[in-house]
C-alpha cells in the first residue's frame, strides 16, 4: 500500500499549486531595449540602431495575484539613462552618439486576467506591467511572462518584439523595437 499527499490545484489539469497568489511589492525593473529603423530606397540603405540598458528607480506600488487576475496598484517609477545610437549608410558606420533620456511613470493601476502556462509562465492578454520606456518612446504589449520564484522574490521576465513597415513615402521604412524586461517583486 502506498500513500500520496494530495496536491491542490487552482487550474484544471494543473498539478502544481499557484505560488504566485498574494501581494507583491514592486522592487524594480531591469530593461534592455534595441530599436532599429531602416530606410531602403533605390540608391541607399540607411539603418539606425538605438540601444539602452537601465534599472528603474524610485519604484512604488504592488502587484496582486488572485486566482484569475493580476492587479497593479499605484505602480510608478523613474528612468534616467543614456542610450547609444549608431547610424549605418549602406552597411558602413556613419555616426554614433550617446544621449541621455528620462521618463517618469506616474502612479497607475490596472488589472488583467491571466493564465498560468506550465510551471514557469503566465499570459495576461490584457497586459499589465507592460509599458516599457525606451530611448525612442514607449513600448506596450500584451503580457507573456516567464517567472522564477526564489524564496520571497519573484522575477517576471517579459520579451517585447514589435515590427512595422511603412511604405507611405514610396519606399519601405522598417521599424523594429525589442525589449527585455526583468521585473523584481518581493512577497508582502
Amino acid at each position: 500500500m502506498s500513500c500520496q499527499k494530495e496536491i491542490s490545484s487552482d487550474i484544471p489539469g494543473q498539478t502544481t499549486p499557484n505560488n504566485l497568489l498574494g501581494t507583491w511589492k514592486f522592487i524594480n525593473s531591469h530593461v534592455t531595449t534595441n530599436s532599429n529603423v531602416e530606410i531602403t530606397d533605390v540608391s541607399s540603405d540607411v539603418k539606425t540602431i538605438t540601444l539602452s540598458d537601465y534599472v528603474t528607480s524610485n519604484n512604488q506600488g504592488i502587484l496582486q495575484f488572485n486566482d484569475s487576475l493580476m492587479i497593479t496598484t499605484g505602480v510608478s517609477y523613474d528612468v534616467s539613462a543614456t542610450a547609444q545610437s549608431y547610424t549605418y549608410d549602406n552597411g558602413n558606420l556613419d555616426d554614433s552618439t550617446d544621449f541621455p533620456f528620462s521618463f517618469s511613470l506616474p502612479a497607475s493601476s490596472s488589472s488583467s486576467a491571466y493564465k498560468r502556462i506550465g510551471t514557469d509562465s503566465i499570459y495576461a492578454p490584457g497586459g499589465t506591467l507592460t509599458q516599457v520606456a525606451g530611448a525612442t518612446g514607449m513600448l506596450s504589449a500584451s503580457g507573456g511572462y516567464k517567472y522564477k520564484l526564489t524564496g520571497d522574490t519573484l522575477l517576471l521576465t517579459m520579451m517585447v518584439n514589435q515590427s512595422l513597415v511603412d511604405t507611405s513615402f514610396g519606399f519601405p521604412i522598417t521599424s523594429t523595437d525589442k525589449a527585455t524586461v526583468i521585473t523584481t517583486l518581493s512577497k508582502q
